[in-house]
């Protein structure tokens, strides 16, 4: 096999996140103290992108990031498996009639969701599961995917690479709307 070349310490992460987030400011705690962490909650403005980061971290974040803006390491923390690509995986999967539900940490490229994926976990959706039960599962995995690939990271360690390729329609927010029209009472 071969060796794979250490990777050079990370000085600068941008963490980025949608609204408040009691999750990602648990991620920056882990990232604080081995980098500066630069925490974006909102549609970034071009400023952000002018600053040269080792590390963005895409944590459930609502947009996407221009290709020409990803820092040399870019992880996005997808809420839904690699077949579910896109938004509202949790309400699809519903819709749908899934048996079982996942998260899943990949590569970012110029497409959303399409990158190489780094790591996924699986897990049952329960008979009774509603929306709010599902989203809060999948949150807590997600954390949990998020402190194991990080902690590879911080430890220099190589990142893992999953089997799983990504499948399924890509959902955008159009198709999440009409989702919503179709089930609403």
């Amino acid at each position: 096999s071969s060796r794979r070349h250490p990777r050079p310490p990370m000085k600068r992460c941008l963490l980025l996140g949608h609204g408040p987030d009691p999750a990602r400011t648990i991620i920056a705690g882990w990232l604080a103290p081995h980098m500066s962490v630069e925490t974006v909650t909102w549609q970034p403005d071009a400023w952000v992108y002018e600053h040269a980061f080792d590390l963005l971290i895409s944590y459930r974040y609502h947009w996407v990031v221009p290709v020409d803006q990803l820092a040399p390491v870019s992880i996005n923390f997808h809420p839904g498996p690699p077949n579910r690509p896109g938004v509202g995986s949790t309400d699809f999967a519903l819709a749908e009639g899934a048996i079982f539900f996942g998260v899943t940490a990949h590569h970012m490229a110029a497409e959303v969701d399409s990158g190489p994926i780094i790591a996924t976990r699986t897990f049952p959706i329960r008979p009774d599961e509603t929306l709010v039960t599902l989203t809060q599962r999948t949150h807590a995995h997600l954390l949990t995917l998020a402190d194991e690939v990080l902690t590879c990271l911080i430890v220099g360690s190589p990142l893992p690479r999953a089997l799983e390729t990504w499948s399924g329609f890509p959902r955008t927010r159009k198709n999440l709307d009409a989702l919503h029209a179709r089930c609403a009472p």
